[in-house]
């Protein structure tokens, strides 16, 4: 329902029988998350099955955070009087290839307890979060997998429209051959304080072609989004031609790269992740970074990167906010363009087509 009380785009499905193979159990019910002793436990359900996902720190800034899209939807599902399975919707807003603004929902921090699992609790969870995206206005339920994880397979059968992505790791110790000697770089701890918000904001602006869809952000919600994290990134820049600069922060045994500008120079991108990933095995560490662009892609694994393969998954989820986005042109006619389903987002021979998509790291996190 939206918060008019009508329906927005909500499709009728069955909680129980059998989905693209899948055995729906159908005594399964979901509820919001609405109390803080259910973030509580929200919180350490995702910690049994992500070990150390994260603290309080981590779940409010995940889930917490307020800007021009909806506050996140926290979902658990419930069986015999016991919390099974749990996942958030976190919205945000993208701007399509066409230049028109569409607010989205995420799929964030899906979980099902080690002792649920086969029950198809993550396929009622696709389903519950489309409904809920589609009653908060969202034209699309995005989701980030890997291509062997299990929940690829069940978005995949839910019907989602399929973008390519990479996970790319540095090697764990000996610099590739193919590796062009890294810049010099300097690292910068960003500046509390009044310095702080002097941050050159502008200077990790995405500045895309019009032809791709990227994530979209006012000057506080980029701010939000890429630097008052849990864990403040810092500032590398070359120390040579100033070429490039970029955002890292830690986690684990792995350096993240958070963005690097200017976004759509691939060479001097690739010169910042050689300078990178020369920075982070002098610390002993390792270089992880993310990409939609397929060249990068290969470019990265020419280097001596281990890349994992992945998809960014979209689902139609309130049709009117996508036609209003993407459809035809006020007073076209309706018949002109072909019925509206997932797979035709990523079709180019479609008119449905959204573009080729521009993600980086701090995007998706």
């Amino acid at each position: 329902m939206d918060h008019a009380g009508g329906r927005r785009g909500a499709r009728t499905r069955g909680h129980e029988g059998i989905r693209g193979g899948v055995v729906i159990d159908g005594s399964m019910t979901c509820r919001l998350v609405a109390d803080p002793d259910a973030e509580v436990r929200y919180l350490a359900a995702l910690n049994v099955c992500f070990p150390g996902w994260g603290d309080r720190a981590m779940f409010d800034w995940c889930f917490a955070r307020e800007g021009s899209w909806p506050r996140a939807d926290l979902m658990t599902l419930h069986a015999d009087g016991h919390v099974i399975a749990g996942t958030a919707n976190t919205y945000r807003r993208v701007r399509l290839a066409n230049g028109q603004g569409l607010t989205v929902a995420i799929m964030t921090g899906s979980w099902t307890l080690p002792e649920a699992r086969g029950r198809g609790a993550f396929t009622r969870l696709i389903d519950e979060s489309r409904d809920r995206a589609a009653a908060r206005g969202a034209g699309l339920l995005l989701a980030y997998v890997a291509c062997g994880n299990a929940s690829a397979s069940r978005l995949r059968a839910a019907g989602a429209a399929l973008v390519p992505t990479w996970y790319c790791r540095s090697a764990v110790d000996v610099p590739s051959p193919l590796e062009s000697p890294a810049p010099r770089a300097a690292a910068h701890p960003i500046a509390e304080g009044a310095d702080r918000q002097q941050w050159p904001d502008n200077l990790f602006a995405p500045g895309a072609p019009a032809d791709l869809t990227q994530f979209l952000y006012t000057d506080r919600e980029w701010r939000a989004q890429f630097l008052d994290r849990p864990a403040a990134p810092v500032r590398v820049r070359d120390a040579g031609a100033h070429r490039w600069a970029a955002l890292v922060d830690r986690a684990s045994l792995f350096d993240r790269v958070l963005a690097v500008a200017p976004a759509h120079d691939d060479g001097a991108c690739l010169d910042a992740i050689s300078a990178l990933t020369a920075r982070a095995r002098a610390a002993g560490r390792r270089l992880f970074t993310f990409t939609t662009t397929a060249s990068r892609a290969a470019s990265l694994r020419e280097r001596g990167f281990d890349l994992i393969d992945g998809w960014l998954t979209a689902l139609v989820a309130d049709e009117a906010a996508l036609r209003q986005a993407r459809g035809p042109d006020p007073g076209a006619p309706a018949s002109s363009w072909p019925p509206l389903v997932s797979g035709a987002l990523t079709d180019r021979t479609s008119p449905w087509y959204l573009g080729d998509w521009f993600v980086q790291n701090g995007d998706r996190m």
